[in-house]
């Protein structure tokens, strides 16, 4: 969150969770969060400084949904619809992933997914998971 701050500002960052993997792959448990930020980069040049931020984590490009030490993952920009070969905006699994909806609808309940919603909390809500999560109480100090 520091490299975030550091380049685009002041964030919003919703709680963090504990989250079991939603993969075959054996791995521990998973930290997830969101981040709201103000960025004038393009969708595109954001997504290469993130996956550059991923690698300086050491990550390294594996398994599908296999164990890695970061990552980033562009769920929303502004408004915007975007879709090339690397990236699509708004994040085409958004509505199907507890990780990402659970710290999301605590941050911005409101929050509509795409033009024509559902809401952050209301895709939440319409969504099934068996997942385990807890919430961790962290500090940003």
């Amino acid at each position: 969150m520091v490299a975030l701050s550091r380049h685009f500002g002041p964030l919003r960052v919703g709680p963090l969770f504990l989250t079991e993997p939603d993969s075959e792959v054996d791995q521990p448990d998973f930290l997830n969060t969101v981040v709201e930020m103000r960025c004038a980069l393009p969708p595109l040049d954001l997504l290469t400084w993130t996956q550059q931020l991923e690698t300086d984590a050491g990550r390294t490009r594996g398994p599908i949904n296999g164990p890695r030490p970061l990552d980033v993952d562009l769920l929303l920009f502004g408004g915007q619809s975007f879709e090339t070969e690397a990236l699509t905006v708004p994040h085409p699994r958004i509505r199907q992933r507890a990780f990402v909806l659970r710290p999301l609808a605590a941050l911005a309940p409101d929050l509509l997914l795409s033009e024509t919603g559902p809401s952050a909390r209301g895709a939440l809500e319409g969504l099934q998971s068996t997942l385990r999560a807890t919430r961790v109480p962290w500090s940003r100090a």
